[in-house]
């Protein structure tokens, strides 16, 4: 990225983060508490969290040797870093966000969880102009890659980082495969949920196959662009890269050794459902179990993919389905 866009990518998750934690968001994935200022986002209760986060964070430890020395690209405000920290891991996070740093450590400070702790550490940089002076065993990217125009470039800067045979992880989402199918189905859901008073807005329903097609394309656009329809892109370089794109620069760099589709509605969905507390986690948890069998059986194209794969070294490059 260039100099000025690195800014507005910083300045764009420093205002993010302030307005986030001025509402009460805890971003930690043991500690996280109610909060209801967010309307449609996994973070709102910790049930949600952890169908969305907790399961990203589960594929990625198991990828990792114990006790590695790992290196977080974009850590944010130090979520999985914290928790790949509390697994024995001696872990390092590299930010362009200085509110977002501040805000990791904040949260590593007051971490009640020391027992099997390893160490954590965090740095306000770019990760092509950072220098940190060692090797690492593990690298992650969790919701970054599609951050840079050129994945391939970002991934040759941190081939050089990695140890023989490091880990690289990506947990990434895949916008670009998200089908009118998948927005048709997630607008049933929805246009359904809101007529039980169990969505966080009252749809009207469509009166004819125009106007549902209007839908569908509004639901479609949403997802391909991770935004509500006329709200702001998230941050100047968000959606720079799809799904297609970074996967094929991790293969070509990369041994893949561990591949899971993730979700195909559900991050835009979990957060949006109403009703009483227990029946809103009763319809949350269903609707993950639908949206897990939905695209373990092939009827939704995933929105999400993650990537685990070893740094290639001589030989003919090996692959797992």
């Amino acid at each position: 990225m260039k100099t000025n866009r690195l800014k507005d990518e910083a300045a764009a998750f420093d205002l993010q983060i302030r307005e986030r934690i001025a509402h009460g968001h805890v971003p930690d994935l043991r500690r996280a508490q109610p909060c209801d200022w967010f309307y449609n986002n996994p973070w709102r209760r910790p049930e949600y969290i952890d169908s969305i986060f907790g399961e990203d964070f589960r594929f990625a430890l198991a990828q990792i040797p114990p006790g590695s020395r790992i290196l977080e690209v974009g850590s944010g405000p130090g979520h999985m870093a914290l928790e790949l920290a509390r697994n024995g891991h001696r872990v390092t996070g590299v930010e362009l966000s200085p509110e977002c740093v501040r805000v990791a450590r904040r949260m590593a400070a007051e971490n009640p969880y020391r027992e099997s702790f390893g160490s954590l550490s965090y740095a306000v940089g770019d990760i092509f102009t950072w220098e940190c002076g060692e090797r690492y065993q593990a690298i992650c990217f969790f919701g970054v890659l599609h951050h840079f125009d050129n994945p391939g470039a970002v991934l040759d800067r941190v081939l050089g980082l990695l140890e023989p045979e490091g880990a690289i992880i990506a947990v990434e989402p895949a916008r670009d495969w998200f089908s009118p199918l998948n927005a048709a189905v997630a607008l049933l859901i929805r246009l359904l949920l809101s007529r039980s008073g169990r969505w966080h807005e009252t749809l009207r329903l469509p009166g004819d196959t125009a106007q549902l097609g209007s839908l569908v394309d509004d639901c479609l656009a949403e997802y391909r662009e991770q935004r509500d329809r006329d709200a702001p892109a998230q941050s100047p370089q968000d959606n720079s890269s799809y799904a297609d794109g970074m996967l094929a620069a991790l293969r070509e760099r990369f041994d893949q050794t561990a591949f899971q589709n993730g979700h195909a509605f559900l991050p835009r969905m979990i957060g949006g459902v109403r009703g009483t507390e227990a029946d809103a986690l009763e319809m949350a948890a269903f609707l993950r179990l639908f949206d897990e069998y939905c695209v373990r059986s092939g009827l939704l194209m995933p929105g999400q993919f993650r990537f685990a794969g070893r740094k290639r070294t001589l030989g003919i490059p090996k692959t797992v389905s």
